[in-house]
């Protein structure tokens, strides 16, 4: 498995925080692991020194390589083209749950946007990013998902540029049936809050004629639906 470490080949000791997860793992010296930064550099290690009470790791370099973003969304998630999710913000303890699958979802970038129906509340980044970075680590990956909260305006324009496949509820739309012409260039989710889409975001959508698609009789709560469509739409 790859272990997160931020400074990679730019130091050979592991200080602090950096070492828990190394340690909890029960990392011992001599041990060879494999260290990444997220942003595809990764590099095996042989751990010299090993001190629990100081939080400290020593470690060499045995090998080393950087794997682009394209390649290793298309070996591990068999796509080649861009997938997108663009969710709307939801309760922050679902919010949470999101977090915590989206690493094995192949969503290269999520865009969080503010929906007729969203709950107004204060959206933490921050811990968001690190319930991220927690299963990171335990999901194989070398590439951190992007992470944007769009203001309104730029949320209409992304739709508008991305052109979205949105998710409807309605139960007089059959399963797995597409409405509109689908976007070849990028594989994109459209997903609302809790409660679905409004009535005017529902008519500004067929306004930009966006491909539609319903999951069928079953009711996804928002954090899962977008995880969902996306294994049936593309």
């Amino acid at each position: 498995m790859y272990f997160y470490f931020p400074q990679l080949l730019s130091k050979t000791i592991i200080t602090k925080d950096w070492t828990e997860h190394l340690i909890s793992c029960r990392v011992q010296a001599a041990d060879q692991v494999t260290l990444c930064d997220l942003n595809g550099n990764w590099a095996k290690v042989r751990v010299t020194s090993l001190n629990k009470k100081s939080s400290e790791i020593s470690f060499e370099v045995l090998e080393s390589d950087f794997v682009p973003r394209e390649v290793f969304f298309t070996k591990f998630f068999s796509h080649d083209k861009p997938k997108i999710l663009i969710q709307s913000l939801i309760d922050k303890s679902y919010l949470e749950q999101l977090f915590e699958i989206l690493p094995h979802s192949g969503f290269e970038t999520v865009y969080l946007i503010s929906s007729d129906f969203s709950p107004k509340q204060n959206y933490n980044l921050e811990r968001l990013n690190k319930i991220l970075l927690r299963s990171l680590e335990q999901s194989q990956s070398l590439w951190q998902p992007k992470i944007q909260l769009l203001k309104k305006v730029e949320a209409k324009q992304i739709i508008q540029d991305c052109r979205p496949t949105w998710l409807e509820t309605s139960s007089n739309i059959k399963t797995g049936n597409s409405i509109a012409n689908n976007n070849n260039q990028s594989q994109v989710i459209l997903v609302g809050p809790e409660g679905g889409f409004s009535l005017i975001e529902k008519e500004y959508f067929n306004s930009l004629d966006l491909p539609k698609k319903s999951l069928g009789g079953l009711i996804y709560p928002s954090w899962l639906a977008g995880l969902v469509a996306s294994k049936s739409v593309f």
